[in-house]
């Protein structure tokens, strides 16, 4: 009888140990049915306790009730997680797509039941969908763009560097053409004036009484035949 009594004293005491130490919140929330306590909690003796294998969470300042997360959560805003580092439901709002958590939503909330992503889902912002796919497709057309901007580039330089080319070479050949020119008009005035010396030389002969030239040179009769 004693050994029966002692053995029921014993897990008495070994229960109430591991229902005050067990507590992770210091804060005890009073209840009187299931519906006043949060998430993976019931009411039980008046009082909102986890039910097995949660843990309880302290709630923001004018929340009611008490809500208990997953042991397993890294993130103590998360009530049910897929693993350590992607929720499945939050305390308040599951951002859409990916499995975080957060206390404000500043986009649409959907409500959901069923699938990796439930509670109330915050619709995740426009620019937060900027996919892998966009992203080398910006990649892409930006390289095809620097790419036609170099290939205009070149185009426009070798364009240049042929006209370049061709006013050098239209110079070259005036110049070579002018100098031409100028040969021919000094060759032309070196003859002009060799034949003007030979002219005066052929008029300067004339026969004095003497009958010699003006060179002093003796006339045959073949010099007076007319």
């Amino acid at each position: 009888m004693e050994l029966r009594f002692l053995k029921a004293f014993i897990l008495v005491f070994t229960a109430f140990l591991c229902h005050i130490f067990g507590r992770t919140n210091s804060e005890i929330v009073k209840c009187h049915k299931n519906e006043t306590c949060g998430y993976n909690s019931q009411c039980i003796s008046k009082e909102c306790l986890c039910n097995e294998g949660f843990i309880s969470l302290v709630k923001p300042v004018g929340v009611k009730g008490k809500d208990c997360v997953d042991r397993k959560c890294e993130d103590g805003k998360c009530v049910t997680c897929i693993d350590k580092t992607r929720c499945k439901r939050c305390v308040r709002y599951l951002i859409e797509g990916t499995g975080k958590c957060t206390d404000e939503c500043k986009t649409e909330v959907i409500l959901k039941f069923t699938g990796n992503e439930q509670g109330d889902v915050c619709k995740a912002a426009e620019e937060s969908k900027w996919t892998k796919a966009q992203t080398i497709g910006l990649i892409v057309g930006l390289s095809l763009a620097a790419v036609v901007i170099i290939v205009v580039v070149i185009v426009i330089i070798i364009i240049k560097k042929r006209k370049i080319d061709e006013d050098t070479d239209r110079q070259i050949k005036e110049i070579r053409a002018r100098k031409k020119k100028e040969r021919q008009e000094r060759r032309k005035a070196r003859n002009a004036a060799k034949s003007a010396n030979a002219q005066e030389g052929k008029q300067g002969s004339i026969p004095d009484s003497t009958g010699n030239d003006s060179s002093g040179n003796v006339l045959g009769a073949k010099d007076f035949e007319v």
